[in-house]
């Protein structure tokens, strides 16, 4: 914990190594279906629409299902679990252009 002495300054923020992202800005990427998780992408990677940020691969039929990212960005967030469930939230990015709006807290 800091104190500070009515003399003193709170210490500076490090700069920004990224501009910052609106959260409007933020888009969730969910599994349709059930399987392993494997990623694909690693965290800070940058993304680009229409890549393959992770698959889930079914362990009975041994389907793979690719998770595209529909838009762009910083790959900020990935699921600790190995496992998904269909519909579970596997992969969040932060992206330059605000395409959500409403309740911005839910994914």
């Amino acid at each position: 914990m800091i104190t500070l002495r009515h003399t003193e300054h709170a210490p500076l923020s490090p700069a920004l190594k990224k501009p910052a992202t609106p959260l409007a800005a933020c888009k969730y990427i969910h599994s349709p279906v059930s399987g392993l998780i494997l990623h694909r992408k690693k965290l800070g990677a940058w993304i680009r629409p229409g890549e393959v940020v992770a698959e889930v691969v079914d362990p009975v039929t041994d389907f793979v299902t690719p998770l595209v990212a529909e838009y762009g960005g910083v790959l900020y967030a990935r699921h600790w679990a190995k496992f998904a469930t269909a519909g579970m939230l596997v992969v969040r990015l932060a992206g330059e252009d605000e395409v959500r709006s409403g309740d911005l807290l839910v994914g």
